[in-house]
């Protein structure tokens, strides 16, 4: 995934490492579209966007198991 977003200058690709329940998935991604308006799509603030998820949802991200690649340094 790195690899990826290095070479396609994406700033980050998230998704779920498995098949998710389509209501917690649609709960979280709400937060997360959310988080997305308040931060600027930078490698800088999709590194503040992992951290507020990780800091205001750990246990949804957990259970769903969420995984974000934001753009390396």
């Amino acid at each position: 995934m790195n690899r990826f977003v290095r070479r396609t200058g994406a700033c980050a690709v998230f998704g779920f490492r498995t098949d998710v329940d389509w209501l917690p998935s649609a709960a979280f991604e709400l937060l997360v579209l959310g988080y997305l308006q308040e931060v600027s799509f930078t490698k800088a603030g999709m590194r503040s966007l992992q951290r507020r998820v990780k800091r205001e949802a750990p246990g949804l991200a957990k259970t769903l198991e969420f995984r974000m690649w934001p753009q390396a340094e």
